[in-house]
């Protein structure tokens, strides 16, 4: 099998709802770090003394917000409001049951990783 193959097959192997919550929780964290050494960059310097470091936080916020802007109204609600904010645990109770919440769940994580490119 040549390389190329290899990859493609590689790229096609579902992964497990463990290892995409994984990814997901990953993305997450990295998406709140980078929020807040935005704000607080934007809070204490002068905009000629921003680093190399808040321009990538700048752009890496801006391609998770525009992938959002592209999933479905309900993926948007559970990302934002399971990885990208801090929210009390149970918040989906709000919005959903928590029987089908899983289900939910794992599906706008798909979707959203679908349209990132990740999956």
């Amino acid at each position: 099998m040549s390389m190329a193959n290899a990859t493609e097959a590689n790229r096609k192997k579902e992964l497990s709802d463990h290892e995409v919550q994984k990814i997901m929780d990953y993305l997450g964290e990295l998406y709140r770090q980078a929020a807040l050494r935005v704000d607080l960059t934007d809070h204490d310097k002068p905009q000629s003394a921003v680093s190399g470091r808040y321009l990538d936080d700048r752009s890496f916020i801006y391609t998770i917000d525009r992938s959002l802007r592209d999933c479905s109204k309900e993926t948007q609600l559970v990302i934002r409001k399971q990885y990208l904010e801090v929210n009390e645990k149970n918040w989906y109770l709000q919005f959903f049951t928590q029987g089908s919440f899983r289900k939910i769940l794992m599906n706008a994580v798909r979707e959203f990783l679908r349209i990132m490119d990740l999956l």
